[in-house]
């Protein structure tokens, strides 16, 4: 059986930019978390903004800090991971600006995994269910996974009933930390109590 971790970004590194804002009218903050292709609707270059309540963070990582619960990889961790993805992910360029608009970076992506897996156990996983979007959960108490329903071709995935979690086969989680790739904690997925620290 294959062994699958969560992948939650790390902002406990300090002087990180804490990224507030994505310059994109043309896509919602919601869709951005819908498992769907914005690659036709997506400009360019869109400006992800670091927040103004930290002045002085401008660090740059492989997985930039943000409040939008999105993946914003480096150049490093996009090509590390794009050949893993080929065909149900895109990589949405951006560039990425300081509290005073300068840009810090060209090479950003918005990394967008399009389609889900059915991966939670959810007759033996303990959760809450959103109110407002049933065919969501909210949070987690305990993490049990369906691997029966996982594509075993999928190295790195969302959870069909939670798509803002990420969850990552271990042979993927072991190349990024073999290159050093930062920004990144990994928790064991089976038995996950939903705490990202």
């Amino acid at each position: 059986m294959k062994e699958f971790f969560v992948l939650i970004q790390d902002n406990s590194t300090k002087g990180l930019g804490m990224v507030d804002y994505l310059d994109c009218p043309a896509i919602s903050d919601y869709e951005l978390h819908q498992a769907k292709s914005l690659a036709k609707r997506f400009k360019p270059g869109s400006l992800a903004k670091f927040s103004k309540n930290f002045p002085t963070s401008r660090r740059l990582s492989d997985f930039q800090p943000n409040i939008l619960g999105i993946a914003i990889v480096s150049k490093k961790a996009r090509d590390l991971i794009a050949p893993h993805v080929e065909g149900y992910a895109e990589f949405l360029p951006i560039q990425l600006v300081d509290q005073e608009e300068k840009v810090v970076s060209s090479e950003y992506s918005v990394f967008n995994l399009i389609g889900s897996e059915d991966a939670i156990d959810l007759d033996k996983s303990k959760y809450r269910i959103n109110r407002l979007n049933k065919s969501q959960i909210k949070s987690i108490q305990k993490m049990v996974l369906n691997h029966k329903a996982i594509d075993q071709e999928k190295k790195i995935f969302r959870a069909r009933q939670r798509l803002r979690l990420i969850l990552i086969r271990n042979d993927l989680r072991n190349v990024l930390l073999k290159n050093g790739i930062t920004g990144l904690i990994f928790f064991k997925a089976d038995g996950w109590n939903g705490f990202d620290f």
